[in-house]
């Protein structure tokens, strides 16, 4: 009895989150921040900021149009680092990180949003590191892909740099 009664209580508790345990495809669609650049993939929009005055003749914007495949992997790293329960906000000092100083994403999906910013903080090291493991396991996938399109690869690297 007391088992049964321990295992409605869990039940019960593991069903009061706020999102959903995983994010389906229904009107999923992303925002994503990574230093200077910007990628939303409803409209296949990447953007790349420079420095006032770089190159005037370039553009800084291309279409990257992610394929069913795609999607499907960041969905299913999104859902096997569990996104939705991770914090608005985390910061972490530990990991070895050699780029941006910031990450941010938006998620839609099903009418909802959850967004994340992931600060690099060097001061403070002991914040948040466990869940910025699985931030950044999201991070590189979108990484992996987005990176390696052709478009992406074409813009010049930006010049703008953070201390």
């Amino acid at each position: 009895m007391k088992k049964t009664l321990l295992f409605i209580v869990l039940l019960l508790l593991s069903c009061s989150e706020s999102y959903p345990q995983t994010i389906s495809k229904n009107n999923f669609y992303f925002e994503y921040w990574k230093g200077e650049d910007y990628y939303n993939s409803r409209e296949g929009a990447f953007s790349r900021n420079y420095e006032a005055g770089y190159d005037r003749n370039l553009d800084n914007n291309v279409l990257v149009n992610l394929n069913s495949n795609e999607i499907d992997g960041i969905l299913k790293s999104m859902n096997m680092n569990n996104v939705n329960n991770l914090p608005n906000n985390i910061k972490c000092g530990l990991l070895p990180i050699k780029d941006a100083q910031f990450i941010h994403i938006k998620i839609y999906f099903n009418d909802k949003i959850k967004e994340i910013y992931f600060q690099y903080n060097r001061k403070k090291s002991e914040l948040d590191c466990s869940k910025a493991i699985r931030f950044l396991n999201v991070s590189k996938k979108i990484d992996s892909i987005l990176y390696n399109k052709s478009q992406v690869k074409k813009l010049p690297q930006t010049n703008l740099f953070y201390e």
